[in-house]
């Protein structure tokens, strides 16, 4: 994951008795909480719908039922009951993204800031953004049909140490799995149906790390729906990443992978590539 975690993200403050709690002071110890809870959410939880905000159709608006979803920031989405119904863009054409957002308040001077999430309809979900139903229309931009497009949460446990070099520490990774990540351009999924294929090493020197062929699991972070497929090795297991939609973004997808080794297998103890 490649969050820059600054440096005073664990500052807060110190009280004491007598002291004049001004608004910047008040400031600063919330964002000591929301950094905390960002961080925390990003690191734990892919970005996705925890429960609910499922859309449908009322005539040419389109509601979305209450819920909570997670971005791919850390933002916890909260989408009160009896949300305002999306109306389509002027100038929408087929097909439409609805998405959820959490709401920038930085730049409010209100005394009171409400920060549930924010629906939208577009041709492309924006960086950080929910994807939560895709819009059909037809010629007169009418509502022909509304698809559930939402992804649920996925846990990111185990943890994903990253890359290391050389043998592995017992100590620090047990012995019975590997694990890590990897970023493939977004660049290469944009349209629909567009694939790709990374070859991803178990071991720095690309040499055996399991005596059989493990189990390999992956986990595609973000709110664009890709199909994988894999095929593992002893050294490698290649992974293929099929977009089963138009991407929303231009950054880096992550992928978290987990390899097991099966029955008949066993772990060898190289560093992860």
């Amino acid at each position: 994951m490649s969050t820059i975690i600054k440096a005073d993200v664990a500052t807060h403050l110190n009280y004491q008795t007598g002291m004049f709690l001004t608004s910047d002071y008040m400031t600063l110890e919330q964002s000591y909480f929301s950094n905390w809870f960002w961080l925390q959410n990003q690191y734990l939880f892919s970005s996705g719908v925890l429960n609910g905000m499922l859309v449908s159709q009322a005539g040419n608006t389109l509601a979305v039922s209450q819920g909570v979803a997670f971005d791919d920031a850390g933002h916890f989405l909260i989408l009160p009951s009896g949300a305002t119904p999306v109306t389509l863009p002027s100038d929408a054409s087929n097909p439409m993204l609805v998405y959820a957002c959490y709401p920038d308040t930085s730049a409010s001077t209100a005394n009171v800031v409400n920060e549930a999430a924010q629906l939208h309809a577009a041709k492309r979900v924006p960086d950080h953004g929910v994807l939560l139903a895709t819009v059909a229309l037809d010629a007169s931009k009418a509502i022909v049909s509304v698809t559930d497009s939402r992804i649920p949460v996925t846990s990111r446990l185990p943890a994903a140490l990253g890359e290391t070099q050389g043998e592995m520490r017992a100590s620090a990774v047990p012995d019975t799995f590997l694990q890590g990540t990897l970023t493939v351009p977004a660049a290469q999924l944009q349209g629909a149906g567009a694939s790709t294929s990374v070859t991803v090493h178990f071991d720095a020197a690309q040499q055996d790390a399991f005596s059989a062929p493990p189990t390999v699991m992956v986990t595609v972070g973000g709110s664009v729906p890709y199909a994988t497929a894999v095929a593992s090795g002893t050294a490698q297991f290649v992974v293929t990443l099929l977009a089963l939609q138009a991407a929303g973004g231009h950054g880096d997808i992550t992928l978290s992978w987990i390899a097991l080794p099966g029955a008949a297998a066993g772990f060898i103890g190289r560093g992860i590539a």
